[in-house]
């Protein structure tokens, strides 16, 4: 059971003024298909959570309110404007947040406030739930130098890599392609390459050449590394 002072908070929190019905908010408003995925392939902390959300209020729901933090964790959208508004009985398909922060296997649970609004503009909180959701690992393993996904290590990493400055190649795993690990993809990184491959040049830096993740902070990130999963 969801406890209606957990409603009450959220209001508070975004300083809004509502009137509160009295009424038990139980089961007024129910969530279903929630999901969280990672929204980002730069690493652990970008999720995108989706709902439908069934509106058994007997109001039409207007919007939806949510903390912009939640213990360190950042929200938003913090209001949720449904136009036309959900009448009564009826199911919001599709709702979207998004979270930033937090760590793979953390359970955040996030307090959200229905509001109704009457036919003089005045808002009424009709409905309050607490959702939870246990955030995923976003991180995406690789090996550096391999370019091209192929798990081999051979010349056509160098190729891939210079396909991809100057002939329009694809590199789905920015990662795998940034050879010499200094945060970004360039000549060098074919150069890192060829050198080790030809020239007794160093291996590229881990993860190499096992499926690893990447120890050092950039702004590249791994779409996809098929040999790794």
């Amino acid at each position: 059971m969801i406890d209606f002072r957990a409603a009450i908070t959220i209001l508070a929190i975004l300083g809004s003024s509502v009137t509160v019905f009295a009424q038990a908010p139980e089961e007024l408003c129910l969530l279903e298909n929630v999901e969280v995925v990672c929204s980002s392939d730069l690493g652990a902390s970008d999720y995108n959570v989706s709902f439908d959300l069934i509106n058994n209020s007997g109001f039409d729901l207007h919007k939806l309110v949510i903390p912009g933090n939640i213990a360190g964790i950042s929200v938003s959208p913090n209001i949720i404007s449904f136009s036309p508004p959900v009448i009564a009985g009826g199911v919001a398909v599709g709702v979207s947040i998004q979270l930033v922060g937090g760590s793979a296997g953390e359970e955040v649970c996030l307090p959200i406030g229905g509001i109704s609004i009457d036919a003089i503009g005045e808002e009424y909180h009709c409905c309050g739930l607490i959702l939870c959701v246990e955030l995923p690992s976003c991180e995406i393993l690789f090996i550096r130098g391999d370019s091209n996904a192929d798990g081999s290590c051979d010349i056509g990493d160098a190729v891939n890599v210079l396909s991809f400055l100057f002939g329009g190649g694809s590199c789905p795993c920015a990662d795998s392609c940034d050879c010499n690990d200094d945060g970004q993809v360039n000549i060098a990184d074919a150069i890192c390459k060829l050198s080790f491959l030809f020239s007794g040049g160093p291996p590229p830096p881990t993860p190499h050449p096992s499926c690893g993740s990447d120890p050092t902070a950039d702004s590249l990130g791994c779409l996809s590394f098929p040999p790794c999963n």
